[in-house]
């Protein structure tokens, strides 16, 4: 297979994005518009996060806080400051 592996979606410019969210395993900030929905079941969808290839992000809500953090276009283009989980602040953003 040649090119980008087929989880690595192409991701709009973050002043175009939908619903910006910041990956709690790699930082980057990703559509939840532009991913690859790997299954759909009753009480949530599966997909692979587009930055990082992690498998098995869900969008309930007693899980997504772990995979990833909802955020506003103002902070997915600002690239600054973040919070994660643990309440811990991490220095700059990143895609």
């Amino acid at each position: 297979m040649t090119g980008q592996p087929e989880w690595k979606i192409e991701q709009p410019p973050v002043e175009d994005m939908m619903f910006p969210v910041r990956c709690m395993h790699c930082h980057g900030v990703y559509s939840l518009t532009h991913v690859q929905v790997t299954g759909r079941f009753t009480d949530c969808s599966v997909w692979t996060a587009p930055c990082c290839g992690m498998r098995g992000i869900d969008d309930r809500p007693w899980v997504r806080d772990r995979h990833y953090q909802e955020i506003s276009r103002e902070e997915a283009t600002s690239g600054g400051d973040y919070y994660d989980i643990f309440g811990m602040r991490h220095r700059g953003g990143g895609r």
